[in-house]
Order: structure tokens, then sequence, then C-alpha cells
């Protein structure tokens, strides 16, 4: 009987032991997950040292049509301010525009593989 008793205790304890390393499995794998969205391209600073606010950021995918520009969804830069953000990935091409519509900067072939910076003055 004694014999019977240990082989249904050990019956039991598998299952949570089981249970238990499929969960320890699950966090060390997910600890070394990527949580940044695979579409990203690297990350801008730019910093706005002009006297006017920079309202809309716009880029396009290097060497596109002119009607290819898409806007780069960024909070608006206050003279003397930084900000970062992602670029997204591959060649750009990137044009800064003040409140009233006027050009503030352009950056033509920025690579996102490696970080960006850009002070508009």
């Amino acid at each position: 009987m004694e014999r019977t008793r240990h082989q249904v205790g050990s019956m039991r304890a598998r299952p949570a032991v089981a249970l238990a390393m499929i969960a320890v499995v699950g966090i060390v794998l997910t600890g070394c997950a990527d949580t940044r969205p695979t579409s990203m391209g690297a990350e801008a600073t730019i910093t706005n040292q002009a006297k006017k606010t920079i309202t809309r950021l716009a880029y396009e995918k290097c060497g596109a049509s002119a009607d290819g520009w898409a806007p780069l969804a960024a909070p608006a830069i206050r003279p003397n301010q930084t900000i970062k953000l992602d670029l997204p990935p591959g060649c750009i091409d990137l044009n800064a525009f003040y409140d009233d519509g006027k050009l503030a900067g352009s950056q033509r072939g920025i690579s996102t593989n490696f970080p960006f910076s850009w002070e508009l003055q």
C-alpha cells in the first residue's frame, strides 16, 4: 500500500512541477524579447533653437516623388526645446515647418540605422 500512495502522490506533483517549469521558461523568454516594434528606425533628437515654434514634421522615403510626404507624429517643438522621437525605418528625407507653414529646415538622406540629431536655428 505504501508504494501505491507514493506513486499517486508523485503523479499529483508532476503537473504542478511541469506548470512551474513552463512558467519559468515563459518568464525567461519574455525577459529576452525585444518589445520595440520591428517597424521603427532610429531614435531622433530634434532641438529647436529658432525663435518660432515648429509645429509639423514631414518625411518621405529617399528618392520618392514630391507628393510622397507624410506627417511624422511629433509634438510641437517650442523655442529652446528638445524632443526625442522614433523615425520610420530605412532612408528618409525630413522637413520641419513653423506654425505659419514656412519651412524651418530640411534634412536629406537620413539613414535611420543610426541615432539622428538635428538642431534647427
